[in-house]
């Protein structure tokens, strides 16, 4: 099967998308960031450094998470073929 051609307006929908993902993803681990030292320094009362290292791993995590699973969504399968 030959490879799709790009549509004209392919790219720019693919920036765009990109784009929020990436600022809703900053944003959204930064709130998250901030709110989760909370509770976890109440989970790890006795160490807090520990609180802040485990509070950072979710951050990464969250990360590769969600921009893992946006440039899943960008990829580009090509057009499906009708049944019958």
């Amino acid at each position: 099967m030959p490879p799709s051609p790009i549509s004209p307006y392919l790219v720019p929908i693919y920036l765009a998308y990109g784009c929020v993902a990436v600022i809703l993803t900053i944003f959204l681990a930064r709130v998250l960031f901030k709110n989760g030292a909370v509770f976890l320094q109440d989970v790890f009362k006795d160490q807090p450094q520990m609180a802040d290292a485990v509070n950072r791993l979710l951050v990464v995590g969250f990360y590769l998470f969600n921009l893992g699973y946006a440039a899943l969504i960008m990829k580009d399968e090509g057009a499906m073929n009708p049944v019958g």
